[in-house]
């Protein structure tokens, strides 16, 4: 067989071969519709915790029974169907804690939005670096470290607004953000180890701060009924409660290591039943005071790593962001039922939470690295 011949045999073979492949490919093709894998781990029974459930992702219809909500516009929505691991799992057990609802990376600029593109070009204003959020008066309130600047997401329209650039008070980066009821938002400074209150208008009206008191301040919490500021100490391991004049009024928990005791806080929340906390490097990841800062009980040394962000329903399910594996593990009673998410960039996974927020059977959840927020339902 000539030269000729063999190449030109081994060219059809191969034109033959790329055929097949690309029919096999166009058989298997995913379409725009098609199901969203959630992952979550499965495990087995845990030492004296229950055993946690798994989880597959199936996409289904429910926007009907969520159209009353603001984020309704931009909702893509799933069904994660539980089954647990010992197979013995009640209907309720079985159903989704959590369901899809929406991602918020950004918005089109509000000062550009009714200006063509050909004139202003990209308008759609996207996170560069997130590091809090709030929800206030049905509005959500970003701090930005990236672009230096506090957003307000109207999510109607999908428009953002900037509100100011907070450059000019702050040194480092924010670590928290609360607004209280009457309108004010407080800020907390790390760097500088202050707490910064703006009032409605955006202009600075005080500072909070204390030498021999605070140190490096992180997450913040205010009570509306009684007018405190709750701020985690990230050098004294503590809570510390403020008026909303800035006096400083006590502390609760401290550095050490026996109950009701911390090394390293990276997070809490406040509950009519008590204060959560969350703790890095402690041997109880997790501990619950009462509000006058006595222990009541720890639950998680088994089934926490490096626990980031904490959440509590109104039914009293316990979330918490474990940076481990970028999961989300709901507590109920002390017990660990499901782990959701895992490490990814796809709906429903997460790299690095680093806040959480529930608010109307919602669960907010700031994934940082991947510049967003993600929207969960809290399916009862």
């Amino acid at each position: 067989m000539s030269q000729y011949s063999q190449r030109y045999w081994q060219y059809s073979l191969v034109t033959v071969l790329v055929m097949v492949l690309l029919q096999g490919c166009s058989s298997v093709g995913v379409s725009a519709g098609a199901a969203v894998e959630v992952p979550v781990a499965a495990e087995g029974v845990l030492p004296q915790e229950a055993a946690v459930s798994s989880l597959e992702g199936v996409v289904s219809g429910s926007e009907e029974s969520l159209s009353a909500d603001p984020f309704e516009g931009i909702y893509s929505s799933f069904s994660d169907e539980m089954t647990l691991a010992d197979g013995g799992a009640t209907d309720s057990e079985k159903s989704s804690p959590l369901t899809f609802l929406a991602e918020i990376n950004g918005g089109r600029d509000a000062l550009t939005a009714a200006i063509p593109t050909w004139v202003t070009g990209e308008q759609f204003t996207r996170f560069l670096e997130p590091v809090a959020f709030t929800l206030h008066d049905e509005a959500l309130y970003i701090l930005d470290s990236g672009r230096q600047a506090m957003f307000r997401y109207n999510a109607d329209e999908n428009i953002i607004i900037t509100i100011f650039d907070f450059s000019q008070y702050l040194r480092g980066n924010p670590a928290g953000l609360v607004f209280s009821d009457d309108g004010y938002y407080f800020i907390s400074d790390p760097k500088l180890n202050r707490v910064l209150k703006f009032n409605a208008e955006n202009i600075l009206i005080a500072v909070y701060e204390d030498i021999a008191n605070l140190a490096s301040p992180g997450k913040l919490y205010f009570d509306n009924k009684y007018n405190k500021l709750y701020i985690s100490d990230g050098v004294y391991s503590r809570i510390l409660v403020a008026s909303k004049h800035g006096d400083f009024l006590y502390a609760l928990g401290g550095r050490g290591t026996d109950p009701g005791q911390f090394i390293s806080i990276t997070d809490f929340v406040s509950t009519e039943t008590g204060i959560y906390v969350i703790d890095r490097i402690a041997k109880e990841p997790m501990q619950v005071l009462n509000h006058e800062g006595d222990y009541l009980r720890a639950y998680g040394s088994s089934s926490l790593s490096i626990p980031a962000a904490i959440a509590v329903d109104e039914r009293g399910y316990v979330y918490v962001a474990d940076n481990e594996d970028d999961t989300i593990r709901i507590f109920v009673d002390g017990v660990l039922r499901w782990r959701v998410g895992g490490s990814g960039i796809q709906q429903g996974y997460f790299r690095k939470v680093t806040q959480m927020m529930v608010s109307d059977d919602k669960l907010y959840v700031l994934d940082s690295l991947n510049r967003r927020i993600q929207v969960f339902q809290i399916n009862n």
